[in-house]
């Protein structure tokens, strides 16, 4: 996959306030790539890295950007609708849990859950301690999941679409697998 830029100072750069545009622009001309032609071509996603962490973390990056344009109008981040639908299936969860269930850390999450209660998509209910919380997903919040669900779909079906449903499965359960081996 390429992508081509044409240069700021050439007829071809049509938006010279393009934000995108001039910032790939400075890291051709950083990274050597040749710009005395009126448009170049930026490879993109050419280099698969060494790293597992690195590699996971460059597929999690792309993966979430199609989530997050797929979900784009519905008032829900990618992270919003995974934790409601942790929320339909896990009966009051405390933070720790949603935690644990997650693999994300309780200040990030904590973050993440007072902004769906300001937005009245969850509400928190007393636990049996005056000092915890638990979580239920509120009726705006099931609404706001009906209404992503089509949208969540169709990025699940370009997923597929783009590795294929049998090599789809086994990376889900090969993650999922490694998460959980990694985590104890």
């Amino acid at each position: 996959m390429a992508l081509t830029i044409a240069r700021p100072d050439r007829p071809g750069f049509q938006n010279p306030s393009d934000f995108i545009n001039k910032l790939l622009y400075a890291y051709a001309l950083v990274s050597g790539i040749d710009i005395h032609a009126d448009t170049y071509i930026m490879p993109t996603m050419s280099t698969r890295l060494p790293c597992y962490c690195a590699t996971m973390r460059q597929a999690t990056r792309v993966i979430s950007q199609r989530y997050e344009a797929a979900l784009r109008g519905t008032q829900l981040t990618s992270t919003q609708y995974t934790l409601l639908t942790v929320l339909t299936e896990m009966p009051r969860p405390r933070v720790s849990d949603l935690a644990e269930v997650l693999a994300m850390d309780q200040t990030t999450l904590s973050r993440t859950l007072k902004v769906m209660e300001r937005d009245g998509v969850i509400s928190s209910a007393p636990g049996e301690d005056q000092r915890e919380s638990r979580w239920i997903i509120t009726a705006r919040g099931r609404a706001r999941m009906r209404r992503a669900l089509p949208r969540w779909q169709e990025a699940q079906r370009a997923v597929e679409k783009a590795l294929g449903s049998p090599e789809t499965e086994s990376l889900a359960s090969a993650a999922f697998n490694l998460a959980t081996r990694l985590a104890s």
